[in-house]
């Protein structure tokens, strides 16, 4: 571990003087982060595969201590999260405790103090380390140590930024715009100017961590504290199957049709390991592949606490599926656009590109997507959760849903969970954040089969039992179309950068893409180009997964069809 430099003063950041644990040793880490990686392997439900190493031993706590002496802690379920690969866009515990990312950081300590500054980020930007360990090399040094070591540079291009970033840590607007426009201007390679881009969030991290506090505070000692939707009753009785028939139809499928009595307290469904849509009055129907001479299904609940109960249900072999009273409706596309660029609480900054984000976005979708746009500009906490409340309830299974956010978010890294700020959220109470928990429980209310969540904004999947999507595991058209799909796809920051252009750079990378799609496609495949537009003009690293807890059949992802296809 490297040891404290000296020459620049340490100060304690807000959450540092949170942590109860005290260091007991240098450091304390789990193998396996996801940081910076492009897909990691699922696990198949399939016998045919190559058999899966057994799973490791559960994450406990850890504690970090950084170059600087400061020590950062990890809960147990945040550093589960960053050792399973799940989103988190702010640097855990390997990535802070590995080896370079010491050394770097140590070094730019001691630059900074020495008069060497601008060396030691031109080293930091081209000496191999990825952006991901990049941006955990920047939070390990203090704010003031790296605004102390540019301003205090001989080079005009460092001190300017040097003063930009007094000015973003005072909560000045414009920071990153600003310092776009001064590395451009100085014509710095693109590896240095993203470098100094990456000060800049940095910078404005620190601003709003110390801004949000009081929030924090409370989300700190309960990371639930936020949540719209209770927390699980252990003494309440278990979903059961109250009733239930069924019988085949043509193609070597069953229709299966049944009520779950005691459902509000159910977290999943399966019949035979697909996922299966439960009502709010407890009913379901779902349709699946039989095999011949099968005569019976599995339906597997999970209730909130994480109980699993199996029921069997007899399949009638002579039996005729029931006829649907009427024709299936057309497969509608539907994208809930949510813009948050002002706030009622003068302690939030506001932002600049939200509003032409959606706007944007939204055009092009609906435009060669064929997607219905719905938009909600500067909502408040409770007309977030109506919204995806009321579209849970107006969807079937056939349909294609979207939801898209821009605006202010907060990951706590030291518990692994996310948090979106709507209108009415406030520094000093949690009370009017939304959760990241809270949007995958609105997305498994949603019966239809292909869900994406798109965030410019800070998404976690640690509470989601999020995973990395493995391209080779990904099915063929025809039986994705038949699998339930709920992804995630973020643009790797707390928040739309706003670089001086109208949009930010996620907005316009998807847009890009989305227009440019040639084919029917899908969202890995968009993933992948949006991450390479993206990385090569700002310093974050969108990622894409899967929310679990909100359904997800493996094999699974978002279909991306052009105008005339059907989804069924």
């Amino acid at each position: 571990m490297t040891a404290p430099a000296t020459g620049a003063a340490t100060p304690q950041t807000f959450l540092s003087s949170l942590e109860q644990a005290p260091a007991t040793g240098n450091t304390a880490t789990q193998s396996g982060e996801g940081q910076g990686t492009q897909a990691a392997g699922g696990s198949s439900s399939s016998g045919n595969g190559p058999t899966s190493p057994p799973p490791p031993p559960p994450a406990g706590p850890a504690t970090v201590v950084l170059a600087s002496g400061r020590s950062v802690s990890f809960t147990a379920e945040a550093t589960q999260a960053y050792a399973s690969g799940a989103t988190l866009s702010q640097p855990g515990p390997q990535l802070l405790s590995s080896p370079q990312v010491q050394a770097a950081a140590g070094t730019l300590i001691q630059a900074a103090g020495s008069g060497g500054m601008v060396q030691a980020v031109t080293d930091l930007s081209t000496g191999g380390l990825s952006l991901p360990e990049q941006r955990a090399v920047l939070a390990s040094v203090p704010v003031a140590t790296l605004i102390g070591g540019l301003t205090s540079s001989s080079d005009p291009v460092a001190v300017r930024v040097g003063g930009i970033l007094q000015t973003s840590a005072a909560g000045q607007p414009g920071g990153y715009a600003q310092v776009r426009a001064a590395v451009t201007q100085a014509n710095l390679p693109p590896q240095v100017a993203r470098t100094y881009l990456a000060m800049v969030q940095r910078v404005e991290r620190e601003q709003r961590t110390q801004a949000f506090s009081g929030a924090l505070r409370q989300l700190v000692a309960n990371p639930a504290a936020a949540d719209m939707f209770g927390r699980p009753n252990a003494s309440a009785a278990p979903p059961s199957l109250q009733q239930a028939r069924g019988g085949r139809t043509r193609g070597g499928t069953m229709t299966l049709r049944g009520v779950v009595a005691d459902s509000a307290n159910l977290a999943e469904a399966r019949v035979n390991g697909r996922w299966v849509f439960i009502d709010e009055q407890g009913q379901f129907r779902t349709s699946i592949p039989v095999e011949p001479g099968q005569t019976e299904a599995t339906l597997t609940m999970t209730d909130e606490t994480g109980k699993t109960t199996e029921q069997r249900i007899a399949i009638d072999a002579a039996a005729a599926a029931a006829p649907d009273p009427a024709a299936p409706p057309k497969p509608r596309k539907i994208a809930l656009m949510i813009a948050v660029d002002s706030y009622r609480d003068t302690g939030i900054p506001a932002l600049a590109t939200p509003d032409a984000d959606i706007k944007a976005v939204g055009q092009a979708l609906n435009d060669h997507l064929g997607f219905e746009t719905r938009v909600l500009r500067n909502p408040t906490k409770a007309q977030i959760g109506e919204a995806l409340r009321r579209l849970g309830r107006e969807v079937g299974e056939q349909d294609q849903v979207m939801v898209y956010y821009a605006g202010h978010g907060y990951e706590l890294a030291e518990t692994g969970a996310g948090y979106w700020l709507p209108a009415d959220a406030e520094t000093t109470s949690a009370r009017n954040w939304v959760s990241n928990n809270d949007i995958g429980r609105f997305l498994s209310r949603m019966p239809a089969k292909h869900v994406m969540l798109v965030s410019d904004s800070c998404y976690s999947g640690a509470f989601t039992k999020e995973q990395k999507v493995d391209a080779s595991r990904i099915a063929n058209e025809q039986e994705i179309r038949q699998r339930r799909s709920v992804m995630a796809l973020s643009s790797g920051g707390d928040e739309p950068v706003a670089d001086g252009e109208v949009n930010s750079p996620f907005a316009t990378a998807l847009k890009k893409r989305v227009l440019a799609l040639p084919k029917d496609s899908n969202g890995y495949a968009l993933y992948q180009e949006v991450r390479q537009d993206v990385t090569s003009e700002a310093p974050q690293t969108p990622q894409y997964g899967v929310i679990r807890t909100a359904g997800y059949d493996e094999g699974g992802d978002f279909l991306l069809d052009l105008p005339d296809r059907r989804m069924n």
